[in-house]
């Protein structure tokens, strides 16, 4: 009788186990991190040997940013273990929290699995190393369940050129525009742009030109740039930081130029469709003038960028609202086509409207 009610009794802890731990599982897959963090933390009190719980934690604190408990756990089950899964995991929150040498340090042993050249492939684009980063792809075998995501990758890196160069050319029947973007893909972590353009063609004076360069660094979900240069003629520098929290995006910018006040501007974006991004926005001066509101909707697939911008003051004295559209094909691995038209509305009798159409050459360099 004592073995049966011990046997019924591990059946309806394993039983419980299985339902809370299938429970977090869920949650996590929800978005719902923190809860799932605390079920699994609840799930560990009570059963502090088990590796299951403790990869599903280590898994779940690196979704929620925090990589170095989920580092620890990982190291900590790789010391008691000679599962080399275990070893893979953990390289791949280090390359998320960008210690690429840690990366090729634990990985380089363990080339014959797939999971690490696919990691390791990674790191290689992450330095600016695409052809390595192909290299490391081809040698997955065509056997392997990472082919695929392998594939995807590689075309990615193909995609994603090194050097692309955009010019656009238009204006609104009077008064002639031209401008020149080059940006410059150092690493996935660095990027050098310049910009040139001229508001004004018919003005031979050339007096509403604008040269600005500037570089941006990207760091997990974190992306800060700089540039400085002359805008419309005023020596400027413009400052902008972003970020991803979860679901939701944050973006802070300021431009300071000389002869004008320092403008701020604050956007938050949210995916509220699969290829579908909201983003609402306002902006102003330090001096509380030319104060605005923006909202912005941007749909993304494979080949096709298309963005709506509507902007308006939020003070009646000054008022002027602006409507934009536009639009982005890409072609092929190195074209794509461009176009944008954009309303003016000083006040309501009176609206100028611009439409510029131009093409971006994606060298790999």
């Amino acid at each position: 009788m004592l073995r049966l009610v011990a046997t019924c009794s591990l059946v309806f802890s394993l039983s419980a186990l299985g339902d809370t731990m299938e429970k977090a599982l869920e949650l996590r897959s929800e978005g719902k991190i923190e809860p799932a963090i605390l079920v699994l933390e609840k799930l560990l009190q009570g059963e502090k040997g088990n590796v299951s719980i403790k990869r599903e934690l280590a898994v779940t604190l690196s979704w929620d940013g925090q990589y170095d408990r989920s580092i620890d756990i990982y190291r900590s089950l790789s010391e008691n273990s000679d599962d080399h899964s275990i070893k893979v995991d953990m390289a791949r929150v280090l390359l998320w929290k960008g210690k690429l040498d840690k990366v090729q340090a634990i990985l380089t042993p363990l080339k014959h699995r797939p999971d690490a050249l696919l990691l390791l492939a990674q790191r290689e684009s992450i330095l600016g190393n695409p052809k390595r980063a192909r290299r490391l792809l081809e040698k997955i075998p065509s056997s392997s369940p990472l082919r695929d995501e392998a594939t995807r990758f590689r075309k990615q890196i193909e995609n994603d050129r090194r050097l692309q160069i955009t010019n656009k050319f238009g204006g609104d029947g009077e008064d002639l525009q031209f401008s020149v973007a080059a940006q410059y893909k150092h690493s996935q972590k660095w990027t050098w742009f310049l910009n040139v353009g001229e508001r004004n063609l018919n003005d031979v004076r050339g007096q509403n030109y604008t040269t600005t360069f500037g570089v941006s660094h990207k760091s997990g979900r974190n992306l800060l740039s700089i540039e400085a240069g002359k805008y419309n003629n005023d020596w400027g520098v413009r400052a902008g930081y972003s970020t991803k929290l979860s679901s939701l995006g944050l973006g802070i910018s300021a431009l300071r130029a000389s002869g004008d006040a320092t403008r701020l501007s604050l956007v938050l974006d949210h995916q509220v469709l699969k290829k579908l991004n909201l983003a609402v926005g306002a902006g102003s001066t330090i001096e509380g003038l030319d104060k605005y509101a923006v909202v912005r909707l941007i749909s993304e697939s494979k080949s096709w960028l298309v963005m709506t911008t509507a902007s308006a003051p939020l003070e009646q004295s000054n008022w002027r609202g602006t409507l934009s559209a536009s639009v982005a094909h890409r072609l092929n691995r190195a074209v794509s086509l461009n176009s944008e038209g954009s309303v003016l509305l000083f006040n309501p009798n009176e609206a100028v409207s611009t439409v510029l159409v131009g093409i971006t050459i994606h060298l790999d360099i």
